[in-house]
């Protein structure tokens, strides 16, 4: 696993240890739904209930640290209405603490909307990384990503654990009111949460840094392209970090936003050069037609020595039906973009298709001209342009 793999992990564990503290926890990302909530607050329930981890305890002995400490996964206490029940500030201070709490009939549902009340300030995060996660993953597998630097898996869930600490939350109190509802609080330490999420947005720093500091030869490609793309997504995601932090009351790191990369990104694709070879074009129309998708598309035309090279065919064939005065012709574009470095072919393409008249010239000039509309058509799946935009895309 690459070291920018290994960042973006560790992101995710993060994130998802922050949003329901377990060894174990999987959420579900699906924004800050209630059902999103609710079973990531299940599965931290879980697994506190069943020797999950103890609740961290604040260093300065507050009231919040020692009754942390005190609960963990003990039944629900009756007798005088705590104080945090109708002022939980009083109680866990909002500069040290973030508190939330549930109430219901039964106590593990309790304990489940007040773990879900503060799950849903995350949820958003754990959705920015698992996209995140998931675009490095792609990239990785295209092989658009490379890097020497690796770290055991192993390291990775020790590590998962200390963050896991780090973090901190728990039910702090429940009680219970001798009729008819539990109570049970939620608690967090702020500065534990504040260290995690800034260590992540660090990291992500870090996998900017890494995808972005390569020579201009390997800069000015797709391969640079698409690194420079994935920096744009982290870029972007890591603002729900910031947003976290925000909320918490800490000032966020520096961190650059998608849009600081984009111009950049169109100065890469317009330096990437790609060479036109098209045998069997007596008229350079499909060439022509080649080159304009290419540019539509913000790279430019480049010479024989250029990088990546777009080799194509081009044929016309004369076709005859019987008892059809017509005549018509069939015309075949069939070809690659090559990266002459590497070898790779990156995309292959193909079009075909006839025109009729009533002359053979004039069913054959249609012919050419069909392919031309066709490979320019921003929305054909069988166009150039479309078949090029979607490569751009994927990378």
């Amino acid at each position: 696993m690459s070291k920018i793999l290994y960042v973006l992990t560790i992101g995710l564990i993060a994130a998802s240890c922050a949003s329901a503290p377990s060894n174990n926890t999987n959420a579900s990302a699906s924004g800050n739904s209630a059902a999103t909530a609710e079973a990531a607050a299940q599965t931290a329930l879980a697994a506190m209930n069943n020797g999950g981890q103890r609740p961290a305890s604040s260093s300065g002995g507050t009231p919040a640290a020692q009754q942390q400490a005190a609960v963990q996964s003990a039944p629900a206490r009756t007798g005088a209405r705590p104080v945090w029940i109708d002022s939980k500030g009083s109680v866990y201070n909002k500069s040290e603490h973030l508190s939330e709490i549930g109430m219901d009939a039964r106590q593990d549902s309790a304990d489940q909307k007040a773990l879900a009340a503060i799950t849903a300030v995350f949820g958003q995060s754990v959705q920015a990384q698992q996209r995140l996660s998931s675009a490095y993953n792609e990239a990785v597998k295209a092989g658009k990503v490379t890097t020497s630097e690796s770290v055991s898996m192993q390291e990775s869930i020790r590590t998962s654990t200390q963050l896991s600490n780090l973090v901190g939350v728990s039910i702090a109190d429940r009680w219970y009111d001798g009729k008819s509802s539990y109570y049970s609080i939620a608690v967090m330490d702020n500065a534990k949460a504040i260290q995690v999420y800034t260590s992540i947005i660090d990291g992500y720093s870090e996998t900017i840094n890494i995808l972005t500091n390569i020579s201009d030869d390997e800069k000015y490609s797709f391969d640079g392209y698409a690194r420079y793309k994935l920096a744009s997504i982290i870029a972007d995601g890591s603002q729900e970090y910031v947003r976290v932090l925000t909320y918490l009351g800490a000032t966020p790191p520096n961190m650059k936003r998608g849009a600081d990369f984009l111009s950049e990104i169109k100065n890469i694709a317009s330096r990437i050069p790609i060479y036109v070879n098209v045998s069997g074009d007596v008229s350079n129309r499909v060439r022509s037609a080649l080159t304009k998708a290419i540019t539509s598309q913000g790279l430019q035309g480049g010479g024989s020595s250029a990088r990546y090279m777009l080799n194509v065919n081009f044929s016309l064939s004369d076709v005859n039906y019987p008892n059809n005065p017509n005549k018509f012709a069939r015309y075949l574009v069939e070809g690659s973009l090559i990266d002459m470095v590497s070898g790779n072919e990156l995309l292959a393409y193909k079009l075909d298709g006839r025109e009729g008249h009533t002359t053979i010239e004039e069913a054959r000039n249609r012919a050419v001209a069909a392919a031309e509309k066709k490979i320019g058509d921003v929305t054909a799946a069988d166009g150039f342009t479309k078949k090029l935009t979607n490569y751009l895309e994927s990378l």
